[in-house]
């Protein structure tokens, strides 16, 4: 993935996910945050 101009759509397609399989969603949740941390800092 790449961080840019399409991550607000990635996110609100996150969120739609999240409303219907929350299970799956907030460990990849956790995911994409340690990764995006480790990458910009």
């Amino acid at each position: 993935m790449v961080n840019g101009g399409g991550g607000n759509t990635f996110t609100i397609l996150n969120l739609l996910f999240a409303h219907f399989n929350p299970l799956t969603y907030y460990p990849r949740l956790l995911f994409i945050f340690n990764r995006n941390k480790s990458a910009n800092y």
